[in-house]
């Protein structure tokens, strides 16, 4: 952390309003609570865009001849590999994963640690006992889309939705008027609802996350945000977000929209970080692709070289 000599009056006044706000969400004073991170985590193409609301993956994978997803074959990667392993090692710094439904229905990920990364926010961790290899996958699910697309779309089925040892637990959060006609419908999946706004949901998020998490850990979580535009977008404005890393590829991957058509933060995600007080700190090369790394003013990266992190 920088010094208060070191911040500008409206960098110190940034700093002590997010700070008051996570005070608010954990309901807690610890003595480690500066070593929590929200991390945001997006992946661009090379103009910019993280997707198409009108584009189906079908229609974008058939100009693009990328790598295909092992979990979806509609779906495909177009970032490099040192990139993928970057979101790896990330996850393994991580308590909790945070993404949305619309992610979901389209990547069908697992968010599990893999590519030769071990989970490590588990030091006690046994693998051979089947433990959990990776972060407690978190989605926000508003009107419960997921168990309603499986209900219509049998026998597919999602990931996250049928997690087996050593994946780790699911909680879908929902607004409680989305949860008469369902419920929880399997082990290690907790259908979790809050009786808020839309607009609230990601303090109440992290707030729900930081009570349960205290119950076992005297460290606030390290949480990771991997989705799309709304999701970053939703979580952004509520200044919960602490560091964002963003990887852009060389490829143009998706069909250019003009400005009014875009959703959420695509195709301006940097202009969002830059309103709400955050700062980039440089670049580096990962096999062909940028990746930017930015903080909110008064906060600092894990690391003094932005390579060694995460």
């Amino acid at each position: 952390m920088r010094s208060i000599a070191t911040l500008t009056p409206r960098s110190l006044h940034l700093n002590v309003l997010r700070k008051l706000r996570w005070l608010l969400v954990l309901l807690l004073l610890v003595p480690s609570f500066s070593s929590g991170y929200c991390v945001l985590k997006l992946a661009l193409d090379k103009n910019g865009l993280i997707g198409s609301t009108s584009t189906s993956p079908n229609k974008i994978s058939a100009t693009f001849k990328g790598p295909r997803s092992n979990s979806n074959p509609n779906n495909f990667r177009f970032t490099s590999p040192s990139s993928l392993d970057l979101v790896h090692r990330l996850r393994a710094r991580c308590d909790f994963v945070i993404t949305g439904s619309n992610t979901v229905i389209q990547d069908n990920p697992s968010f599990s640690c893999r590519r030769g990364v071990e989970y490590t926010r588990n030091p006690n961790r046994n693998p051979d006992r089947g433990e959990q290899n990776g972060p407690t996958r978190v989605v926000v699910d508003r009107g419960l889309k997921l168990l309603q697309w499986e209900l219509t779309n049998a026998p597919q089925t999602l990931n996250l939705l049928h997690p087996t040892p050593p994946s780790a637990p699911t909680i879908l959060y929902h607004l409680s008027n989305s949860s008469s006609h369902f419920s929880s419908p399997l082990n290690f999946v907790t259908l979790s609802g809050l009786p808020t706004t839309s607009s609230s949901l990601p303090d109440s998020i992290l707030g729900s996350l930081s009570k349960t998490f205290a119950k076992t850990s005297p460290h606030p979580p390290q949480i990771m945000l991997e989705g799309g535009g709304n999701l970053a977008r939703s979580f952004v404005e509520s200044n919960l977000v602490t560091h964002a890393i963003i990887v852009q590829s060389p490829n143009s991957v998706f069909p250019k929209i003009e400005e009014g058509g875009v959703d959420g933060f695509v195709g301006r995600e940097r202009k969002g970080l830059l309103d709400h007080g955050f700062v980039k700190l440089g670049e580096y090369d990962s096999e062909g692709d940028v990746v930017e790394c930015w903080v909110k003013e008064g906060e600092k990266w894990p690391d003094d070289e932005l390579k060694k992190w995460p």
